[in-house]
């Protein structure tokens, strides 16, 4: 089997796919010498169907699984019992995180209506400004090497 399943895998990964398909499965096999005739006995399921099923443990119904007590949050924010309402989330899940975790909260930012705050804030970021621009070109300056032209010898 792990032969065969080889052979497969190799003509899968030949043509640059992730999946198996009929023509990977056609090369693999004619290399074993099998027909397709000589699979359908093994097409009927080897187990019984009552032996198939798959027992789980029972549930006990007065045992707490809520590991976390999100009553701080109040009743806006948990999610407690919206969460165990739903039938299809098994008891033994850990809860969900509440919701302030996972939704996002609209941020506005004020706009300032005051034309002269407004002039003061664009006066107080200029100077920020050419403060930065000023120290930006002392830096480049004062780190530069002093270069001599080949011609003259002058500094520039």
């Amino acid at each position: 089997m792990r032969h065969f399943l080889a052979d497969v895998s190799r003509s899968m990964l030949s043509c640059r796919r992730s999946q198996a398909t009929v023509p990977d499965f056609l090369p693999a096999l004619h290399v074993h010498q099998l027909t397709l005739r000589a699979l359908l006995p093994h097409l009927e399921p080897p187990i019984l169907t009552p032996d198939a099923r798959v027992h789980l443990p029972v549930e006990r119904e007065n045992e707490e699984t809520d590991q976390y007590d999100h009553d701080f949050l109040g009743s806006i924010l948990s999610d407690a019992l919206v969460e165990r309402s739903k039938p299809y989330v098994p008891r033994h899940f850990p809860v969900l995180p509440s919701k302030h975790t996972y939704k996002a909260t609209a941020e506005f930012p004020v706009k300032e209506e005051d034309p002269r705050k407004v002039r003061e804030r664009a006066t107080a970021e200029g100077r920020l400004g050419e403060e930065a621009l000023r120290r930006l070109v002392g830096a480049s300056t004062s780190d530069r090497p002093s270069v001599t032209h080949a011609t003259n010898g002058v500094k520039p």
